[in-house]
């Protein structure tokens, strides 16, 4: 008989992986924190939702590459950064951990996605920052995404976003490029650590991928100023979270 926890774990990679594909961010955050709040040991909950988020975030590039979301000329200068940063974030966390940058980066995460929530409101009022580049925005959400245990999808969609880019080609691309940056965090901790828990990883990963269509068809159909906001207020929610976890 399939056991009960395995069904809830499959739950929780669907709705992570929901938000995932059709936002471009939060799959870490919401998958971790449904495990813990189910029992999950803490112990093993990285190790285990990175090695989930291989297949999940395959399935979701696969479906954003379908539906045509994605921008190969905005991936070709994301990757190979995004790859870098992770490298040296999952690097670094092994020498000291990366808990005392995280108030720093849940301020940031309200302030962006604050800016950006306004920005969908009134178009006009937030110009487009072309001097953001999109490869230090690549390298960033890989560092930090390996270091903290947040801020890919967070830094990156709202790199892009600022910089002007289409949002749904944004989110489509970022999502593409998260398979890379989460295989070689999880290369980094299977090397150094064997706390994965392969039953969790695979009911994990069926709910994301049954989940990652539908996800990036409604990125792909959502209009663009209620999607533009939508991620501003999840990165600010998420900022809030972070920094309410960060204080306690």
């Amino acid at each position: 008989m399939l056991d009960s926890a395995l069904l809830w774990y499959f739950a929780a990679g669907f709705g992570a992986q929901l938000v995932d594909s059709s936002l471009g961010m939060a799959f870490g955050t919401l998958s971790s924190s449904s495990l813990l709040a189910l029992g999950f040991p803490a112990q093993s909950l990285s190790a285990t939702v990175h090695t989930a988020e291989i297949f999940t975030s395959a399935m979701s590039s696969y479906s954003h590459w379908r539906l045509r979301n994605i921008d190969f000329a905005l991936l070709r200068r994301l990757a190979p950064f995004a790859v870098l940063g992770a490298l040296l974030g999952s690097l670094a966390i092994l020498l000291m951990p990366g808990d005392n940058l995280r108030p720093l980066l849940a301020v940031y995460f309200v302030m962006i996605g604050s800016v950006i929530a306004f920005k969908a409101l009134w178009p006009a009022a937030v110009r487009p920052l072309r001097q953001i580049s999109a490869r230090a925005v690549g390298g960033l959400g890989g560092f930090f995404d390996a270091f903290t245990g947040a801020g890919w999808g967070e830094i990156v969609s709202s790199g892009l976003i600022l910089r002007g880019d289409n949002v749904q080609k944004s989110v489509g691309t970022l999502n593409s490029t998260e398979f890379l940056v989460t295989t070689t965090v999880t290369l980094v901790f299977i090397t150094a650590s064997s706390a994965t828990h392969w039953p969790t990883v695979v009911a994990l990963a069926l709910g994301g991928m049954c989940a990652a269509p539908i996800g990036a068809w409604a990125c792909k159909h959502l209009p663009a100023r209620p999607l533009t906001f939508a991620v501003g207020v999840v990165v600010a929610l998420l900022g809030l979270r972070t920094l309410g976890l960060a204080l306690v």
